[in-house]
């Protein structure tokens, strides 16, 4: 349960406790899901069946790093069950890593770097920032209300599409588009789209097709949300917005992706020692895809973004024996490939069925080669 709530797909969660159960001379079976783990123990004529019923819980890369050194004693013998248990304990009822206030400027800090990386300027990172600090706040509610964190996507969205569609013309001209993408580009799941293409590839598929369908209803929901809200916005009077502005120079590109890099740092609630290799794996993970689109085209340039992310966390776990999740995770992130599934089925909601299919299938691409 503690691995599952750390983010760890079907296939790592299995991989782990398969190693888990080799250490305590335990037989059995796991079958993960991304909301059902089911153990089977003993025997195949003898076996005892648990289900455990779990809910996706984001990104806990602080926590499973932890998790991984335990792991890690449990399959060498160096620790028993009872003291691997309490252990866990002991690590789920340790403090959050970073305060409130810091995830709520780390979301306003990533929403605005991410809009200069998407090719939008000043007056769309601005606005995206305040996207991001509407929803840093919102997820601090659904923390503690269940019934908000049941529409916190939905809720969210409506809150991007009515701030950007206010606040951009007022700021200058741009995309709001852009805005909306890099403002919701944490709740965007194109890391989920990517898990589940990967575990559909390791031949986990139910686990896959859930995920599969768990991101599509969650674009759905954020291209609803961010349409709606865009259509009060209006009616309440704001402005429509004219024109675009030019990106703005390379050096603020490189300083928003530090940035960005550090601030989902805090958001996976990594360690402070470990934000370096968060930043190693961003910036790696752009300067790949820059050299890929280069190389090979726009739609291999995530392939080669990936290839290079992967090498380098595969690298990472065998010298340092730490978890590949702490590059990955990061480093696919900055690669973006749910923002272009965003745009494209809000683009289809807006009436711009071709253009949005054309966006949504390059998504699925990108993916696929993620």
């Amino acid at each position: 349960r503690s691995l599952h709530a750390s983010g760890l797909p079907a296939h790592s969660l299995e991989d782990a406790m398969a190693r888990v159960w080799r250490g305590l001379g335990v037989e059995g079976v796991v079958f993960a899901e991304p909301t059902l783990i089911t153990l089977a123990f003993g025997a195949p004529d003898d076996q005892r069946v648990v289900l455990v019923r779990v809910a996706p819980d984001g990104f806990d890369l602080g926590r499973l790093t932890r998790l991984d050194r335990i792991v890690d004693a449990l399959a060498s013998r160096e620790i028993g069950a009872l003291a691997g248990l309490c252990r866990i304990a002991a690590l789920e009822a340790s403090p959050e890593l970073w305060g409130a206030t810091a995830n709520v400027v780390a979301h306003a800090v990533v929403a605005g770097s991410v809009g200069l990386l998407l090719g939008g300027g000043l007056p769309e990172a601005l606005t995206a920032g305040a996207i991001g600090t509407l929803i840093g706040l919102l997820e601090r509610l659904a923390r503690r209300f269940t019934g908000v964190a049941r529409v916190f996507e939905l809720a969210a969205a409506l809150a991007a599409g009515f701030t950007a569609t206010w606040l951009l013309p007022l700021l200058g001209s741009g995309s709001p588009l852009i805005a909306m993408a890099a403002g919701l580009i944490v709740l965007v799941p194109g890391y989920t789209l990517t898990t589940a293409l990967t575990e559909i590839a390791t031949q986990h598929l139910s686990a896959g097709a859930a995920r599969m369908a768990a991101a599509g209803g969650t674009f759905l929901a954020l291209a609803i949300g961010v349409t709606g809200g865009s259509a009060l916005a209006l009616a309440t009077g704001a402005l429509p917005v004219a024109g675009g502005l030019s990106p703005l120079p390379i050096w603020a590109e490189w300083s928003a992706l530090i940035a960005s890099s550090l601030a989902f740092a805090v958001l996976f609630r990594t360690q402070v020692s470990d934000s370096g290799w968060i930043v190693a794996a961003g910036v790696l993970a752009h300067v790949a895809t820059v050299a890929g689109a280069d190389l090979l085209g726009p739609q291999l340039a995530g392939f080669a973004g990936a290839l290079a992310v992967a090498a380098f966390a595969n690298l990472f776990a065998r010298v340092l024996r730490r978890p590949t999740a702490l590059i990955l995770v990061p480093g696919i992130m900055m690669l973006v490939p749910g923002s272009m599934g965003f745009r494209g089925v809000a683009l289809m909601l807006q009436g711009g069925v071709v253009s949005g299919l054309d966006t949504a299938f390059a998504a699925v691409i990108v993916a696929g080669s993620l």
